[in-house]
Protein backbone atom coordinates (compact mmCIF):
# COMPACT_ATOMS: atom_id res chain seq x y z
CA UNK A 1 0.00 0.00 0.00
CA UNK A 2 2.88 2.36 0.79
CA UNK A 3 4.36 1.69 -2.67
CA UNK A 4 1.02 2.53 -4.25
CA UNK A 5 0.89 5.74 -2.21
CA UNK A 6 4.28 6.77 -3.63
CA UNK A 7 3.00 6.11 -7.15
CA UNK A 8 -0.06 8.27 -6.47
CA UNK A 9 2.13 11.10 -5.18
CA UNK A 10 4.37 11.07 -8.25
CA UNK A 11 1.51 11.38 -10.73
CA UNK A 12 0.12 7.88 -11.26
CA UNK A 13 -3.42 8.90 -10.32
CA UNK A 14 -6.71 9.57 -12.12
CA UNK A 15 -5.89 13.19 -12.99
CA UNK A 16 -2.15 12.71 -13.45
CA UNK A 17 -1.41 15.30 -10.76
CA UNK A 18 2.16 15.39 -9.42
CA UNK A 19 2.78 16.20 -5.72
CA UNK A 20 -0.64 15.30 -4.37
CA UNK A 21 -1.47 16.68 -0.95
CA UNK A 22 -0.96 14.35 2.04
CA UNK A 23 -4.69 14.54 2.81
CA UNK A 24 -5.53 13.44 -0.75
CA UNK A 25 -3.11 10.50 -0.67
CA UNK A 26 -4.48 9.40 2.69
CA UNK A 27 -7.99 9.62 1.24
CA UNK A 28 -6.96 7.26 -1.56
CA UNK A 29 -5.54 4.81 0.98
CA UNK A 30 -8.65 4.95 3.16
CA UNK A 31 -10.85 4.34 0.11
CA UNK A 32 -8.70 1.34 -0.86
CA UNK A 33 -8.97 -0.02 2.67
CA UNK A 34 -12.75 0.37 2.60
CA UNK A 35 -12.83 -1.47 -0.71
CA UNK A 36 -10.93 -4.36 0.87
CA UNK A 37 -13.36 -4.43 3.80
CA UNK A 38 -16.30 -4.45 1.39
CA UNK A 39 -14.66 -7.35 -0.43
CA UNK A 40 -14.69 -9.33 2.81
CA UNK A 41 -11.27 -8.72 4.36
CA UNK A 42 -11.28 -8.52 8.14
CA UNK A 43 -9.18 -6.37 10.45
CA UNK A 44 -7.31 -9.39 11.79
CA UNK A 45 -6.26 -10.35 8.26
CA UNK A 46 -3.63 -7.63 7.89
CA UNK A 47 -5.47 -4.64 6.42
CA UNK A 48 -2.81 -2.10 5.39
CA UNK A 49 -4.06 0.89 7.39
CA UNK A 50 -4.70 -0.99 10.60
CA UNK A 51 -2.50 0.00 13.51
CA UNK A 52 -0.19 -3.00 13.31
CA UNK A 53 0.33 -2.76 9.54
CA UNK A 54 0.35 0.93 8.69
CA UNK A 55 3.95 1.83 9.61
CA UNK A 56 5.21 2.28 6.03
CA UNK A 57 2.12 4.23 4.92
CA UNK A 58 2.28 6.45 8.00
CA UNK A 59 5.96 7.22 7.35
CA UNK A 60 5.25 8.18 3.74
CA UNK A 61 2.28 10.39 4.66
CA UNK A 62 4.48 12.09 7.27
CA UNK A 63 7.14 12.73 4.61
CA UNK A 64 4.55 14.34 2.32
CA UNK A 65 3.40 16.60 5.16
CA UNK A 66 7.01 17.60 5.82
CA UNK A 67 7.47 18.37 2.12
CA UNK A 68 4.34 20.54 2.20
CA UNK A 69 5.63 22.42 5.23
CA UNK A 70 8.81 23.56 3.47
CA UNK A 71 8.82 27.28 2.60
CA UNK A 72 6.87 26.80 -0.63
CA UNK A 73 9.75 24.93 -2.28
CA UNK A 74 11.37 28.14 -3.52
CA UNK A 75 13.84 28.02 -6.39
CA UNK A 76 17.38 29.36 -6.36
CA UNK A 77 18.44 32.84 -7.44
CA UNK A 78 20.81 31.74 -10.19
CA UNK A 79 23.71 33.60 -11.81
CA UNK A 80 21.52 34.92 -14.62
CA UNK A 81 19.21 36.55 -12.09
CA UNK A 82 22.10 37.98 -10.09
CA UNK A 83 23.68 39.47 -13.19
CA UNK A 84 20.35 40.94 -14.29
CA UNK A 85 19.98 42.56 -10.86
CA UNK A 86 23.61 43.77 -11.12
CA UNK A 87 22.80 45.29 -14.52
CA UNK A 88 19.74 47.10 -13.12
CA UNK A 89 21.93 48.34 -10.26
CA UNK A 90 24.53 49.69 -12.72
CA UNK A 91 21.84 51.83 -14.38
CA UNK A 92 20.81 53.32 -11.05
CA UNK A 93 22.85 56.39 -10.11
CA UNK A 94 21.40 56.60 -6.60
CA UNK A 95 23.69 54.44 -4.43
CA UNK A 96 21.06 54.30 -1.69
CA UNK A 97 18.13 53.17 -3.86
CA UNK A 98 16.23 49.91 -3.40
CA UNK A 99 17.88 48.35 -6.47
CA UNK A 100 21.35 49.09 -5.11
CA UNK A 101 20.49 47.87 -1.62
CA UNK A 102 18.75 44.77 -2.95
CA UNK A 103 21.83 43.68 -4.92
CA UNK A 104 24.21 44.22 -2.00
CA UNK A 105 22.13 42.10 0.37
CA UNK A 106 21.81 39.34 -2.22
CA UNK A 107 25.59 39.35 -2.74
CA UNK A 108 26.10 38.87 1.00
CA UNK A 109 23.07 36.62 1.46
CA UNK A 110 24.13 34.00 -1.09
CA UNK A 111 27.00 33.31 1.31
CA UNK A 112 25.19 33.70 4.64
CA UNK A 113 21.78 32.24 3.79
CA UNK A 114 19.96 35.00 5.68
CA UNK A 115 16.52 34.20 7.04
CA UNK A 116 13.86 36.89 6.49
CA UNK A 117 13.96 38.12 10.10
CA UNK A 118 17.73 38.60 9.90
CA UNK A 119 17.83 41.22 7.14
CA UNK A 120 14.35 42.45 6.20
CA UNK A 121 11.06 43.49 7.73
CA UNK A 122 7.43 42.79 6.90
CA UNK A 123 6.67 46.52 6.82
CA UNK A 124 8.36 49.56 5.38
CA UNK A 125 8.12 51.90 8.35
CA UNK A 126 8.48 49.63 11.38
CA UNK A 127 10.95 46.97 12.42
CA UNK A 128 10.84 43.95 14.70
CA UNK A 129 12.67 44.69 17.94
CA UNK A 130 13.77 42.78 21.00
CA UNK A 131 10.98 42.84 23.55
CA UNK A 132 11.46 45.58 26.14
CA UNK A 133 14.10 47.41 24.08
CA UNK A 134 14.48 49.40 20.86
CA UNK A 135 17.16 47.02 19.56
CA UNK A 136 16.42 45.40 16.22
CA UNK A 137 16.26 41.62 15.94
CA UNK A 138 17.65 41.94 12.41
CA UNK A 139 21.28 42.82 11.67
CA UNK A 140 22.58 46.06 13.19
CA UNK A 141 25.87 47.89 12.61
CA UNK A 142 27.61 46.34 15.59
CA UNK A 143 26.95 42.81 14.31
CA UNK A 144 29.46 43.29 11.46
CA UNK A 145 33.18 43.74 12.13
CA UNK A 146 35.78 44.39 9.42
CA UNK A 147 39.41 43.20 9.35
CA UNK A 148 42.50 43.60 7.20
CA UNK A 149 44.57 40.74 5.73
CA UNK A 150 46.51 40.26 8.97
CA UNK A 151 43.34 40.13 11.07
CA UNK A 152 43.55 43.66 12.47
CA UNK A 153 40.23 45.34 13.20
CA UNK A 154 39.40 48.18 10.80
CA UNK A 155 37.41 51.32 11.43
CA UNK A 156 34.30 51.55 9.25
CA UNK A 157 35.50 54.55 7.28
CA UNK A 158 35.52 54.91 3.45
CA UNK A 159 39.31 55.01 3.19
CA UNK A 160 39.71 51.48 4.55
CA UNK A 161 38.08 49.62 1.64
CA UNK A 162 41.41 48.68 0.03
CA UNK A 163 42.64 47.21 3.30
CA UNK A 164 39.45 45.19 3.85
CA UNK A 165 39.81 41.41 3.55
CA UNK A 166 37.42 39.83 6.03
CA UNK A 167 34.04 40.52 7.60
CA UNK A 168 32.81 38.79 10.76
CA UNK A 169 29.02 38.61 11.08
CA UNK A 170 27.41 37.83 14.44
CA UNK A 171 23.85 36.57 14.78
CA UNK A 172 22.59 37.98 18.07
CA UNK A 173 19.27 36.18 17.58
CA UNK A 174 18.58 33.07 15.54
CA UNK A 175 15.60 30.89 14.85
CA UNK A 176 17.61 27.84 15.92
CA UNK A 177 18.48 29.39 19.29
CA UNK A 178 22.23 29.64 18.66
CA UNK A 179 22.34 33.30 19.60
CA UNK A 180 25.72 35.01 19.40
CA UNK A 181 27.15 32.77 16.66
CA UNK A 182 29.86 34.45 14.56
CA UNK A 183 30.97 33.45 11.04
CA UNK A 184 33.78 34.96 8.95
CA UNK A 185 33.65 35.78 5.22
CA UNK A 186 36.68 36.40 3.01
CA UNK A 187 37.14 38.83 0.12
CA UNK A 188 36.55 37.50 -3.42
CA UNK A 189 39.11 38.91 -5.85
CA UNK A 190 38.00 36.68 -8.74
CA UNK A 191 34.54 38.18 -9.28
CA UNK A 192 34.48 41.60 -7.70
CA UNK A 193 30.85 42.14 -8.69
CA UNK A 194 29.60 39.38 -6.39
CA UNK A 195 32.17 39.74 -3.60
CA UNK A 196 30.30 39.40 -0.26
CA UNK A 197 32.88 41.41 1.68
CA UNK A 198 32.75 44.42 -0.66
CA UNK A 199 28.95 44.23 -0.64
CA UNK A 200 28.97 44.15 3.18
CA UNK A 201 31.22 47.23 3.15
CA UNK A 202 28.77 49.08 0.87
CA UNK A 203 25.94 48.22 3.28
CA UNK A 204 27.93 49.58 6.22
CA UNK A 205 28.90 52.76 4.35
CA UNK A 206 25.28 53.26 3.37
CA UNK A 207 24.21 52.89 7.00
CA UNK A 208 26.65 55.68 7.86
CA UNK A 209 25.43 57.96 5.03
CA UNK A 210 21.79 57.44 5.97
CA UNK A 211 22.48 58.09 9.64
CA UNK A 212 21.03 54.77 10.79
CA UNK A 213 21.14 54.58 14.62
CA UNK A 214 23.13 51.69 16.09
CA UNK A 215 20.02 49.96 17.45
CA UNK A 216 18.14 49.98 14.13
CA UNK A 217 18.47 47.40 11.32
CA UNK A 218 21.05 48.26 8.66
CA UNK A 219 18.74 46.81 6.03
CA UNK A 220 17.40 50.19 4.89
CA UNK A 221 17.28 52.27 1.73
CA UNK A 222 16.36 55.86 0.84
CA UNK A 223 12.82 56.21 -0.49
CA UNK A 224 12.83 59.25 -2.81
CA UNK A 225 9.05 59.48 -2.87
CA UNK A 226 8.82 59.66 0.91
CA UNK A 227 11.98 61.72 1.28
CA UNK A 228 13.47 59.56 4.03
CA UNK A 229 14.97 56.14 4.70
CA UNK A 230 12.74 53.07 5.05
CA UNK A 231 13.29 49.42 5.90
CA UNK A 232 13.83 46.69 3.33
CA UNK A 233 10.55 44.84 3.37
CA UNK A 234 9.44 41.44 2.16
CA UNK A 235 6.75 42.59 -0.30
CA UNK A 236 9.14 44.82 -2.29
CA UNK A 237 11.92 42.24 -2.29
CA UNK A 238 9.60 39.49 -3.49
CA UNK A 239 8.26 41.73 -6.24
CA UNK A 240 11.77 42.53 -7.47
CA UNK A 241 12.76 38.86 -7.39
CA UNK A 242 9.70 37.85 -9.37
CA UNK A 243 10.18 40.55 -12.00
CA UNK A 244 13.77 39.41 -12.55
CA UNK A 245 12.67 35.77 -12.44
CA UNK A 246 10.19 36.44 -15.25
CA UNK A 247 12.83 38.24 -17.31
CA UNK A 248 15.44 35.50 -16.99
CA UNK A 249 13.24 32.38 -17.19
CA UNK A 250 10.68 33.58 -19.73
CA UNK A 251 7.89 32.28 -17.48
CA UNK A 252 5.07 34.81 -17.55
CA UNK A 253 2.49 32.88 -15.53
CA UNK A 254 2.33 34.92 -12.33
CA UNK A 255 1.08 31.99 -10.24
CA UNK A 256 4.10 29.89 -11.19
CA UNK A 257 6.60 32.73 -10.67
CA UNK A 258 5.10 33.55 -7.27
CA UNK A 259 5.65 29.95 -6.17
CA UNK A 260 9.18 29.85 -7.56
CA UNK A 261 10.61 32.99 -5.93
CA UNK A 262 10.13 34.57 -2.54
CA UNK A 263 12.00 35.69 0.57
CA UNK A 264 13.19 32.17 1.31
CA UNK A 265 14.85 31.90 -2.11
CA UNK A 266 17.96 33.48 -0.62
CA UNK A 267 18.46 30.68 1.92
CA UNK A 268 17.67 28.05 -0.72
CA UNK A 269 20.27 29.67 -2.99
CA UNK A 270 23.02 29.64 -0.36
CA UNK A 271 22.38 25.97 0.36
CA UNK A 272 22.42 24.91 -3.29
CA UNK A 273 25.48 27.01 -4.14
CA UNK A 274 27.51 25.10 -1.55
CA UNK A 275 26.03 21.75 -2.56
CA UNK A 276 27.07 22.37 -6.18
CA UNK A 277 30.65 22.94 -5.01
CA UNK A 278 30.66 19.39 -3.69
CA UNK A 279 31.48 20.31 -0.08
CA UNK A 280 30.63 17.97 2.78
CA UNK A 281 27.18 18.09 4.36
CA UNK A 282 28.76 19.09 7.68
CA UNK A 283 30.28 22.15 5.98
CA UNK A 284 26.88 23.29 4.62
CA UNK A 285 25.27 22.67 7.99
CA UNK A 286 27.93 24.65 9.84
CA UNK A 287 28.30 27.59 7.45
CA UNK A 288 24.56 28.11 7.00
CA UNK A 289 23.78 27.65 10.69
CA UNK A 290 21.58 24.56 10.69
CA UNK A 291 21.36 22.42 13.81
CA UNK A 292 20.25 19.33 11.86
CA UNK A 293 20.25 17.85 8.35
CA UNK A 294 17.16 19.89 7.47
CA UNK A 295 19.14 21.64 4.75
CA UNK A 296 18.84 18.47 2.64
CA UNK A 297 15.18 19.40 2.11
CA UNK A 298 16.34 22.68 0.52
CA UNK A 299 18.35 21.07 -2.26
CA UNK A 300 16.87 21.53 -5.73
CA UNK A 301 17.26 20.00 -9.16
CA UNK A 302 18.39 22.90 -11.35
CA UNK A 303 20.55 23.54 -14.42
CA UNK A 304 23.70 23.44 -12.29
CA UNK A 305 22.92 19.97 -10.99
CA UNK A 306 21.94 18.91 -14.51
CA UNK A 307 25.40 19.89 -15.75
CA UNK A 308 27.02 18.18 -12.79
CA UNK A 309 25.07 15.04 -13.63
CA UNK A 310 26.56 15.10 -17.14
CA UNK A 311 30.02 15.72 -15.74
CA UNK A 312 29.74 12.79 -13.33
CA UNK A 313 29.25 10.51 -16.33
CA UNK A 314 31.87 12.19 -18.49
CA UNK A 315 34.65 11.84 -15.94
CA UNK A 316 34.15 8.07 -15.97
CA UNK A 317 35.37 7.94 -19.55
CA UNK A 318 39.05 7.15 -19.36
CA UNK A 319 41.69 7.97 -21.95
CA UNK A 320 41.43 4.33 -23.06
CA UNK A 321 37.78 4.89 -24.02
CA UNK A 322 38.31 8.09 -26.01
CA UNK A 323 38.38 6.30 -29.36
CA UNK A 324 35.13 4.49 -28.53
CA UNK A 325 33.51 7.80 -27.52
CA UNK A 326 34.62 9.46 -30.76
CA UNK A 327 33.14 6.56 -32.75
CA UNK A 328 29.86 6.91 -30.90
CA UNK A 329 29.79 10.65 -31.51
CA UNK A 330 30.51 10.13 -35.22
CA UNK A 331 27.70 7.58 -35.45
CA UNK A 332 25.33 9.98 -33.71
CA UNK A 333 26.22 12.74 -36.16
CA UNK A 334 25.60 10.45 -39.14
CA UNK A 335 22.25 9.33 -37.72
CA UNK A 336 21.02 12.89 -37.10
CA UNK A 337 22.36 14.00 -40.49
CA UNK A 338 19.81 11.73 -42.16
Amino acid sequence: MATWAQSLFTGENYNGIVDLRATTVKGYLEAAQQLLITAGYKHDEGLPLDKNNSKESDIFIAKIRKYESLPEKREIIDDNMLLEIFYKRSLEADTDSLDQVFFDWLAVGRYTGFRLSEWAQTRKLTYEYVEGTEESRAMINGDWLCFDKEGKLLDKTPGNLQRLYKVNITWRYQKNGRNGETISYWRDDVDLRLCPVRAAWRILMRASRLGIPNHEPIGQYFDRKRGHRVYINSSEVEELLRIVGTQTTGITDRTIINKMFGMHSLRVTACNELACLGVKDSFIQRRLRWRSKTFLDYLRNNHYTARQHNLSYNIKISHHDTELLNNLNNRSVSVFAH
